[in-house]
Parts: structure tokens; sequence; C-alpha cells
């Protein structure tokens, strides 16, 4: 399987990489810098999974997320970035990712959202499942 991981941070592809050598069926971890440059990755090359995080330069998490659910709707996307989930988890499953994790949890949290995507299904944390189950907005009651 091969992933793609966007990221600014050059420290955190260290981190993501040693993690993910850790899965058996990785056979190709690919890197990118932002946004832009993983879109012009995913043009030359498939890949079985993205993993992004949020804040860079050029083109932010967000917008990769749109455009990766637009050109490849199949595709699963992975976001892993310093913002709270209840902050961002609940707006970027609703936007098509297939996962949150934030960068404050323990490292084996990445580990276990990789491992459930690649099987195919999408990774909800305890939080990002009570997230979920949260109204977006509050009913007005009748009088």
């Amino acid at each position: 399987m091969k992933i793609l991981y966007c990221e600014d941070y050059r420290i955190f592809h260290e981190i993501v990489r040693n993690c993910l050598t850790e899965i058996p069926i990785i056979t190709e971890i690919t890197e990118a810098d932002n946004g832009k440059t993983a879109l012009l990755k995913l043009q030359k090359e498939t890949f079985d999974l993205v993993i992004t995080g949020l804040r860079m330069p050029e083109m932010n998490g967000f917008e990769l997320l749109k455009e990766v659910r637009q050109k490849w709707p199949s595709l699963p996307v992975l976001v892993f970035s310093s913002y709270d989930t209840s902050l961002v988890g609940k707006e970027l499953m609703e936007l098509g990712a297939w996962g949150y994790v934030s960068k404050r949890n323990h490292i084996s949290e990445l580990f276990e959202a990789v491992k459930t995507i690649l099987d195919g299904e999408k990774y909800y944390s305890e939080e990002l499942k009570s997230l979920m189950k949260a109204p977006t907005k509050l009913s007005k009651k009748k009088k």
C-alpha cells in the first residue's frame, strides 16, 4: 500500500514515517510539504491513503481534502493535526475525511487510525464518535 503524507513541519515527517513503517502492508511513503505539491503527486501516482496536516502554506489541509474528494472521491484522507478534535473533527468528517487524529494524542492513535482505514473502514476516536452524535444546530421548539 502506498501512502502520501502531506505536512509542512519536517519534524513530523520522521515521526509519521517511523510509525507507518511498523505497518507491514505499507510498501511506500511519499512526502509533500503542502497541499499544492500533494495534488501534483496525486496526478502522477496512485495512492491508497493520504495523510495530511491542516495548516500549510500555498494550500491547507481543508482545501486539499476538498480537492481530493472532488477528483478522487474514493481515496481515503486521514487528517493528522494539532487542532483539538472538538474544534475541527466533525467538520472534517462531514467534508469527507476518513478520520481525524490530533497530534496531541499518543502516536499509537495514528497507528490505529491508519490500520483501520487501510482495512476499509473510517476511523472514529471516542471523542469523534460523541461529536458526530451531537446536533449541529439547536432545534427550535414549537409554541
